[in-house]
């Protein structure tokens, strides 16, 4: 197997810097939040332990870009060895899996904060269901990394008899549908918010700090 320079290519080196800068950053918020509740005496609760778990993730996606970067990301696929393409192909499959993993750990952490601080009996039941689309979204996730192709073994070796499902589709959906419940999560407590009795200043306040989770 051949191995190449990560910096080889400007849009990769971007890449690599920005992820790791933002993974960083990621990193400092959880520490921050820790030292929170640490001054605060509050406890940690299970939207922290989701929080840490996610961010650990996210440690294995960066290790893979770089491990991606250093086997061939970028080059043609004639250009690179024919083992480098079944390692890229093989760590396609295990990158999907620790995304999938680090984005419902992201979900969780957010509605395991709003059971932690809404006592309201519709708000909890809004919440719960959101965590059951989550678990839905990790499921069809799972269920897409292991049986779009049959046998498994032709994710990496096309040449294999079988058949694999479109992929673009399968990942449009999956990304649409990751999409919409981050959506739903982010207003999920606009409306409960405003109607705190609270000056609009505070309301406004509240609702900006969460709609931070837009981004």
């Amino acid at each position: 197997m051949q191995l190449y320079n990560v910096f080889g290519f400007p849009i990769v080196r971007d890449q690599l810097i920005a992820n790791t800068v933002l993974v960083a950053i990621a990193t400092l918020l959880v520490i921050l939040r820790g030292v929170s509740r640490r001054l605060r005496k509050t406890g940690a609760g299970w939207d922290d332990a989701f929080c840490v778990a996610g961010l650990f993730h996210t440690y294995g996606m960066l290790a893979m870009q770089y491990h991606y970067a250093r086997v061939g990301m970028r080059y043609h696929i004639t250009e690179i060895p024919s083992e480098n393409a079944v390692v890229i192909a093989k760590m396609l499959m295990v990158y999907q899996i620790v995304y999938y993993n680090a984005m419902v750990l992201a979900k969780f952490s957010y509605l395991a904060f709003y059971l932690r601080i809404f006592v309201s009996r519709e708000f909890r039941i809004l919440t719960w269901t959101c965590i059951g689309f989550s678990a839905a979204y990790w499921v069809g996730s799972m269920l897409q990394v292991f049986l779009i192709c049959t046998p498994f073994a032709r994710n990496w070796n096309p040449t294999l008899p079988g058949h694999c499902a479109n992929q673009n589709v399968a990942f449009s959906t999956i990304g649409a549908f990751n999409l919409i419940t981050d959506m739903i999560i982010v207003a999920l407590p606009v409306r409960f918010v405003w109607n705190l009795n609270m000056s609009v200043a505070t309301k406004m306040g509240l609702v900006g700090i969460f709609g931070l989770g837009a981004l």
